[in-house]
Formats: C-alpha cells, sequence, structure tokens
C-alpha cells in the first residue's frame, strides 16, 4: 500500500486502497470491482461516479434554505410519521453549515423525493428521482468515506433513510450493504442495550433501533436474506418499545412483527402456515388511537399489512389453485386484489411511496398471474388477466422512483402477451399482432398528481429500454420476473393439500 507521502506519478494503477496525493490534495478511491463472473463483489458503501464530491460540493446539491423548509414539510407529513428515524428537534438545533446537518439534510431529500410535490425543488440537482436518488447518494457517500461525520446516531439515521428507499432502485446489494453499516453503528454504540445513553437520548436511540429492525424485517422478506436484527437481540425491551411509539408508528411496527413471524415460519422446513387466526387490519387498528394518523398513512400500512396476509399464506406448487378445501387461497386472492385497488384506485397518487408498495403491488401480481394460468373457467381467466395487467401499470408509474418496478412491469407484460398469443392460437392472424398496452407506449411517464400534467419527472419519449423491441437483446432479458419479490413463500400458486 502507498504511503501517504507517495508520488501519484509513481503508481498509475492500482488494487489496493489508497491515498495518493495529487494537485488538489487527494484523490478518491473508487469502488474497486471485479467482473469476472456472477460473484462479483461491489463496495456499494463507495460511491458509484468517479469524479470526487468535496465537502463545498455538497453544499450545492442542497436547495435553497426556503425549498429545504418546504422539502422538511413534506418529509414530516410523509415519511415521519411511518419511519420516525429522524431526530427532528435534534436535527433543527444543528448549525445550518454542519457537517451534521448537510448529511442529514441530504438523506431527508432522498427519502422526500418519492413524493411527487418535491419535484420543484429538486431540478436543480437532476431531471428525475431516480437520477437525483444517484447524485445525492453518491454525496453521502463520499461524506462517510471521509468521515465527516463521527457521531454514530446521526449516522444510523442517514444510512437508514439511503437503505430504505435504495431498495427495488436497481441493485438489491447496494441497500443490503447500507443497511449492514447501519446496524454495525447501532451495535459499536451498544443502542440495543438498557442504559446505554442518557435519558434525553434514549427516545430516539430507541426510535432509530426499532427503525432498524423493521428496514432489516422488510429486506428479510424482499430480497429473501436473513435476518441481522433479531428480536432476542432486544432482549424483553422491544415489545415495550413498540407500545411507547406514536400511534402511525406503533400501528406500522406491529404489522412489521406480523411480517417477521410470517417471514419466519414460511421458511421451516413444514410450512404449514400461520398458526392460529390471522388478525384482521381492524384488530390491529384498535390497539392504536388512530384519530390522528390522516386515511393515506393508514392506506399505506393496510397495503403492508396485505402484504403480510399474502406471505402468510401457506402455498404448495403441487395443488391445484383452484380448490376451495382451505382459507388460504381465498385470502390470497382477497389480499392481493385489496391491494390493487387500494394502490391503483381508492388512494392513487396519495400513499407514501415506501418500497412496501412495489413490493406489495409485486406480491399481487404473483397472485393474479397464477389464478390467471390455473383457472379453467373463462370468466376468472380474464379477471386475473385484467388484475394483471392493472398490476403492472401500478409498477410502471412507480418506475420513476423504483427502477427495478418498472422492469418487472414491462417482463410481465411480455409473459401476458406471449400467455394470450398461445392461447389464441393464431386465430386471424393475431398471432403477429401485439395487444394495445404493448403497442400504445413502451416508455412510462412519472405523473406527479393523478388530475394534472405532470410537473415533475417526464421522461423524454424514447423506446423504453426494457420495450418489446429490445427485449430479447437485452442483457437484463435473462431476468426471471418475479425475482425482486419473495419466490419462497406462499406465491407459487396452489393451496396446500387437507392434511
Amino acid at each position: 500500500m502507498a504511503s501517504p507521502a507517495s508520488s501519484s506519478e509513481v503508481i498509475k494503477q492500482y488494487t489496493l486502497r489508497a491515498w495518493l496525493p495529487t494537485t488538489s490534495g487527494y484523490s478518491y478511491p473508487a469502488a474497486t470491482t471485479l467482473r469476472s463472473n456472477n460473484f462479483s463483489y461491489t463496495n456499494y458503501l463507495t460511491p458509484s461516479a468517479s469524479p470526487p464530491c468535496p465537502y463545498g460540493q455538497c453544499l450545492h446539491l442542497l436547495p435553497t434554505p426556503d425549498d429545504m423548509e418546504a422539502i422538511l414539510r413534506i418529509y414530516m407529513e410523509t415519511i415521519q410519521p411511518l419511519f420516525p428515524v429522524l431526530d427532528y428537534d435534534n436535527y433543527r438545533s444543528m448549525p445550518a453549515k454542519s457537517a451534521d446537518k448537510i448529511l442529514l439534510s441530504l438523506s431527508i431529500c432522498i427519502a422526500a423525493s418519492v413524493d411527487p410535490r418535491s419535484g420543484q425543488y429538486f431540478r436543480h440537482v437532476a431531471a428525475c428521482p431516480a437520477d437525483f436518488s444517484l447524485t445525492i447518494s453518491d454525496a453521502i457517500k463520499f461524506s462517510n468515506l471521509l468521515g465527516l461525520v463521527q457521531d454514530k446516531l446521526i449516522l444510523i439515521q442517514s444510512l437508514s433513510l439511503l437503505s430504505l428507499f435504495k431498495l427495488f432502485s436497481g441493485n438489491r446489494q447496494e441497500s443490503t450493504d447500507l443497511l449492514s453499516h447501519a446496524i454495525s453503528h447501532a451495535h459499536a454504540a451498544g443502542l440495543h442495550y438498557d442504559g446505554h445513553t442518557t435519558p434525553q437520548m434514549k427516545q430516539a436511540s430507541t426510535r432509530a433501533l426499532c427503525c432498524l429492525f423493521a428496514i432489516d424485517t422488510i429486506h428479510s422478506a424482499c430480497s429473501r436474506h436473513p435476518a441481522q436484527f433479531h428480536r432476542r437481540d432486544f432482549g424483553s425491551s422491544l415489545t415495550s418499545w413498540v407500545a411507547e411509539q406514536e400511534p402511525c408508528f406503533q400501528l406500522f411496527l406491529r404489522t412489521i412483527l406480523l411480517l417477521e413471524r410470517a417471514v419466519d415460519i414460511s421458511r421451516t422446513v413444514e410450512y404449514g402456515g400461520w398458526e392460529d387466526s390471522f388478525p384482521s387490519f381492524e384488530h390491529l387498528l384498535g390497539k392504536v388511537d388512530t384519530s390522528s394518523i390522516p386515511a393515506p398513512l393508514i392506506a399505506t400500512i393496510e397495503v403492508l399489512y396485505h402484504a403480510v396476509a399474502i406471505v402468510a399464506c401457506p402455498s404448495s406448487p403441487s395443488t391445484s389453485a383452484c380448490s376451495g378445501s382451505s382459507e388460504a387461497h381465498p385470502r390470497q386472492a382477497l389480499a392481493a386484489s385489496r391491494i390493487t385497488y387500494i394502490v391503483g384506485e381508492e388512494f392513487y397518487g396519495q400513499l407514501t411511496l415506501l418500497p412496501v408498495i412495489p413490493y406489495a403491488v409485486g406480491l399481487s401480481l404473483r397472485v393474479s398471474w397464477n389464478i390467471m394460468l390455473r383457472s379453467k373457467t373463462r370468466l376468472f381467466k380474464e379477471r386475473a388477466g385484467k388484475q394483471v395487467l392493472d398490476n403492472c401499470a401500478i409498477l410502471r408509474s412507480l418506475g420513476g422512483v423504483y427502477s427495478s418496478a418498472s422492469c418487472m412491469a414491462d417482463l410481465a407484460e411480455r409473459l401476458v402477451y406471449e400467455q394470450e398469443s398461445k392461447g389464441e392460437g393464431g386465430e386471424n392472424g393475431k398471432q403477429n399482432q401485439e395487444p394495445s398496452y404493448l403497442r400504445s407506449d413502451a416508455s412510462w411517464r412519472w405523473a406527479p398528481e393523478p388530475t394534472l400534467e405532470s410537473t415533475y419527472c417526464l421522461m423524454h419519449s424514447q423506446p423504453s429500454p426494457y420495450s418489446p423491441d429490445a427485449h430479447f437483446s437485452n442483457p437484463v432479458s435473462h431476468l426471471d420476473i418475479w425475482d425482486y419479490f419473495d419466490t419462497d413463500v406462499a406465491v407459487v400458486g396452489g393451496t396446500p393439500e387437507n392434511s
């Protein structure tokens, strides 16, 4: 490894991470990637961009103070009630140009960028949420690389937000690495021990731990990775901590606890489903005071609840999905239809776009796809096919924020088209014609409001890289359509045979 006094001219290429002096003072080591095979490794904790992003440049990425206040209001209305990882009072008391506040402000911007109303404040950085998220996340990674912020609780808050909103953004490993880094800081700070901090900081650290637990559970469900944070790590404190939270966050955590249990029992050797009666969403609502929770936030949590209901259902590929001998299949079908209706119609454009939304829509897509394939009645098959296309439309509308969603939508529509072509059997010369949902518009547009002209992120009218014409030559065409959604639990199709 080169010493700090070495000349940059001596070492033109290096594989070890080394600080080499340059004319500007320092060079920043980029991510090292081995591309020889499918097991190549990329360090996602380092920036993806090659040019350095010094401390001063981070200031230029921030909106003006007035715009930042508007962004903060959006964040506090839509994100903070569901995911209160930010210590708001401490954030407000920080000096305006301190590294701590800049890091948290950049993280707040990434979280708030999923709300269409925030687009007008981010045009100075990028044209759409995905590009904006990439630029800002690189700045955050550079600040972590340089060690500009030493407070572990602040690092946990920043990395938690970045990890949450990087899920379904194109590479699951990046989000997982960021989460691992945040959990490592939490363990190093001893946040999971009682009496680890002063009473003034206990509330903030407890919320941060609960948020990490929630992200880890969502990761475990979405990406099929083992959980990194276990309930036993909290001792007997987790249940009491949940009861101490604000109503909206408490309702979210109670749903997360259901998801944790569903994932755990679904990965047992002999998966028999939920042992007792599955609790209704109204039962969860009865445990908290919902009078102060806005309806769109409750609906966001309800979407997650219905996703849990799908995961908690037992499934066996050896049994017909049309069997009515078990309540599992009707529960899956009902939950899937509720997800599609809530996201696509009842609260269209009003939900907080946490990554649980594309995850739930993806599960609904799988359930409706299985029903379409296995139904023998034409009416049910057509109804399920319509729900598949409705879910595809929802996923495509989410593609401006979560790029994996639009990819899944394009691939799913291709499978529907191929299935319809097989069913038609070439009658009336239709075998060479594509359906209207593939012919009319191969690209997606991000609409900020369902009834207003888009003012946020309008994609150029160019063919999508996953359009029908490019599908078979595109490097991602080999991907499994369901790869981003849990394939191991409850959605393979069918219901268990009676024992």
